[in-house]
């Protein structure tokens, strides 16, 4: 089977998994043979009958807890289950991105014992980046020249280390940068 893309939904479930949140929906940009994408485009979940066959299922299990599905998508655009993550994920970041903090939400529904409908949030569709992954195997291996790379970078709403309010995760990762290599 040749693979088209990857589809990942960031969520979480309540209540033994009666009540589910889906935050977002990653795609990934480009493909690595073996390897998971660190560069994505984020979408709301759209699709409502995937949504009731994952809520079906952790009703079943009776999961409560934040979660991460993916799924392969060939290239006739089917989907099909690779595996679920039943813990957050670093992908989870996009929800919070989003303006949907996965953790917080999930102990606030855990709390009240209901899903917040005002918690659901729309958003314009961008994209995010694993950066260190990301430069490792666009710039370092000669896909992409430095200063595509980092359009691609500036332009992305979400990046995993780099973020204005809080520089310490990149100011580490910076004064470390050959321990990563």
């Amino acid at each position: 089977m040749d693979k088209k893309n990857e589809y990942a939904i960031e969520g979480f479930t309540i209540n033994h998994g009666k009540d589910i949140f889906f935050g977002t929906t990653l795609t990934w940009k480009y493909l690595i043979k073996g390897y998971y994408s660190p560069y994505h485009d984020v979408t709301s979940f759209k699709n409502q009958e995937m949504g009731k066959k994952l809520k079906d299922l952790f009703e079943e299990i009776g999961f409560e807890g934040i979660f991460e599905v993916e799924f392969l998508i060939d290239k006739d655009d089917t989907f099909y289950f690779l595996e679920a993550n039943f813990r957050a994920s670093a992908w989870n970041y996009s929800s919070t991105v989003a303006g949907m903090p996965l953790s917080f939400l999930w102990v606030k529904s855990m709390n009240t014992g209901c899903i917040d409908p005002n918690d659901k949030k729309e958003f314009e569709d961008f994209t995010d980046m694993s950066e260190v992954i990301d430069y490792g195997i666009r710039v370092e291996k000669g896909k992409v020249s430095l200063a595509e790379w980092l359009r691609d970078f500036k332009a992305a709403k979400g990046t995993y280390y780099y973020n204005e309010n809080d520089m310490a995760p990149f100011e580490y990762l910076f004064e470390h940068w050959n321990e990563y290599k």
